[in-house]
Parts: structure tokens; C-alpha cells; sequence
């Protein structure tokens, strides 16, 4: 769409950090001319944490079109004295003419991202008509778990810099009636990482689609 003309606002002021964008596009065919418009208010919080606040607008001759959302996340490098942790998640909703149900997303992440091991689980939900139209959606009206295991040992060997052992990545897709969707499972048995910055690795993967 050709665009007429925009403002965008960057900043922080204290603790806040805010952004602001406003653009207008021209009338093309039989698309209306619309305007675009986005605010994001992120507050850090404790040492790395944040809360955080976005709203989109989308407004032309025919409609107008919000969606608004709020998130967290909380990071910490010394969880059981010097290992790092992060928790975080969000929570979104669309708010379009003629759509009254399935408007939501949500999710919600646990993460122990450490040199010598990595664990993390994860739980994602967008309803079946959530779609903000500032932004995209790659697949909607879906539950998604996901899980990753791996352990990372450094190795006393030379040229070899550390071993990758991951007994497995699981990721299990629904629609809302909890019908399986997408199944994958990947697993390392044994992985090897070099001084070098090579890489070797076997693995297992196998993936189910219901077509």
C-alpha cells in the first residue's frame, strides 16, 4: 500500500521504555486509505525483569480494529546461588468487528538456559479468531506444549571443546478440542563440539502431521 506519511516516537525516561508509531497509508483500488498505530510501555522491574504493555489500532472507512496485550518475564542469573532461570509469559487479545469468540492468546515459559544444561517447557494458546492485523499470526486455534532437555559437559579432551546429550525436544500441537495437530520429537544421543567451533551431531527426529 502506498504510505502518505508516519511518526514514530522512541525513548526512556526512568525506568520506562516507550514506543510509539502512527502511519497512514493511501487509498488503492478498492482498499480504503487506513491508519496504523502502535504503543508499546515496557517497566523494567528488579535487576533483568520487566512488565510490559502493547496496543494496536487499525482504523479505515470500513472498520476498526484493536489489539492489546500485557506481558512479563523474569530473569535471574543466581537461582540456587549462580544459575540462571527465566519465567515469563504473555496475554493478548483481539478486538474485531462481527468476532466474538476465540479472541485470546496467551503463554506462559520456564527456562534454566545454563552452560552445562538447558531445561525448558513451554505452553502456547491462540484462539481460533485471534488475529491482530498490525502483526501476523502463523497458525491460530492451537494449544502448544513444548519441552527440551540437553546437557552440555565440557570435555578435558583435546581439540574438543564440550559434548551435547539431549535425551529429547518434544513439541505437541492441539486444536482447542484437544484433537493432535503436529507431533515432532528430536533427540542427540551424542554431539560433539569442537575448539574450533566445528560441530557433529546424530541425531534422531520424527514428526506426525494430521493432514
Amino acid at each position: 500500500m502506498p504510505i502518505l506519511g508516519g511518526a514514530k516516537l522512541i525513548g526512556k525516561a526512568g525506568s520506562y521504555n516507550i514506543g510509539v508509531i502512527s502511519m497512514h497509508t493511501d487509498q488503492k483500488g478498492d482498499i480504503p486509505s487506513a491508519n496504523y498505530s502502535i504503543v508499546r510501555v515496557k517497566k523494567d522491574v528488579l535487576e533483568k525483569s520487566y512488565i510490559g504493555f502493547i496496543g494496536t489500532n487499525v482504523s479505515d472507512s470500513r472498520h476498526d480494529s484493536q489489539a492489546y496485550g500485557a506481558d512479563f518475564a523474569y530473569n535471574t542469573s543466581s537461582f540456587f546461588g549462580s544459575q540462571n532461570l527465566s519465567f515469563g509469559g504473555y496475554v493478548a487479545e483481539n478486538n474485531s468487528p462481527g468476532v466474538e469468540h476465540g479472541r485470546r492468546a496467551g503463554r506462559l515459559y520456564l527456562a534454566l538456559p545454563n552452560d552445562q544444561y538447558r531445561i525448558s517447557l513451554l505452553y502456547h494458546a491462540l484462539g481460533q479468531s485471534y488475529s491482530p492485523e498490525v502483526g501476523y499470526v502463523d497458525r491460530n486455534g492451537i494449544r502448544k506444549f513444548e519441552t527440551n532437555l540437553s546437557f552440555t559437559p565440557r570435555s578435558s579432551l583435546p581439540y574438543i571443546k564440550k559434548f551435547t546429550f539431549s535425551p529429547g525436544q518434544f513439541r505437541y500441537i492441539t486444536d482447542p478440542g484437544s484433537t493432535l495437530l503436529t507431533r515432532t520429537f528430536r533427540s542427540t544421543p551424542l554431539g560433539v563440539e569442537f575448539n574450533s567451533g566445528d560441530t557433529v551431531s546424530f541425531l534422531v527426529y520424527h514428526t506426525y502431521e494430521n493432514l
